[in-house]
């Protein structure tokens, strides 16, 4: 039996970087308050189970202004959930309603507030569900 052994040095070392793709693009309008104690929660939480690991943002899922972002430990795997405001339990989120709440109040328009959206890279709330809350605010009674 005849064994055969390489040099390593004789081999030039080849380094590859991998550049880190940004998941996410643009700017999101966040309640910082919320956010900001909801991800050092879920982080001093998930920190307590898995101490090797750190989360990572890995996607987003998007309700007009309301995004979800999904977390993922690097370690274990785990996935863990944070919004860009509290959620509540009604149908379309707080935001959404301020924003159509906010152009139809400033005599603004869809295309108006879409395009100032657009301007600060923030993914906009589309045309339906825009007229959908607009329809459910004019059924509000203000006293």
């Amino acid at each position: 039996m005849m064994f055969l052994f390489i040099r390593i040095e004789e081999y030039p070392l080849e380094i590859e970087y991998v550049k880190e793709e940004r998941t996410i693009l643009g700017c999101r309008i966040v309640d910082i308050d919320y956010f900001m104690k909801r991800s050092m929660s879920l982080q001093l939480k998930h920190s307590k189970r898995c101490t090797s690991g750190y989360l990572q943002l890995i996607k987003e899922e998007r309700v007009g202004l309301q995004s979800r972002f999904i977390l993922k430990c690097n370690f274990c795997e785990k996935d863990l959930d944070i919004y860009n405001e509290e959620p509540s339990n009604e149908k379309s989120s707080t935001l959404n309603k301020a924003v159509v709440w906010g152009t139809l109040a400033t005599g603004s328009t869809y295309s108006h507030t879409d395009k100032l959206f657009s301007v600060l890279n923030i993914p906009f709330i589309s045309k339906y569900s825009f007229y959908k809350i607009q329809r459910e605010l004019s059924t509000v009674k203000i006293s």
